[in-house]
């Protein structure tokens, strides 16, 4: 996504946010059992859209949000063996 922004902006970044979906099942994605590959999530909209209006750090704030709540939260923390793991340690 990062680098698709940079190369193209944020015009055609929002075109072909939802056309992702096409590389489901194509490209080796080994949460797809918790994470849907290619989900278009408000978070990835509003920080690219925070960075291009030279906002960053708010960018980084809603990218850093749709990190934790819309991939490292299923695939790992609502993982039964990971939360298991991580009350052992």
């Amino acid at each position: 996504l990062h680098m698709f922004y940079k190369e193209f902006g944020l015009q055609r970044f929002e075109r072909c946010l939802k056309e992702r979906e096409q590389l489901r099942g194509t490209v080796r994605w080994p949460i797809g059992d918790s994470v849907r590959f290619a989900a278009v999530k408000d978070e990835i909209r509003s920080g690219f859209r925070a960075i291009d209006t030279g906002t960053l750090s708010e960018g980084v704030r809603w990218l850093a949000r749709h990190e934790q709540l819309n991939i490292l939260q299923p695939a790992m923390y609502d993982d039964p063996h990971f939360a298991i793991l991580m009350r052992a340690n």
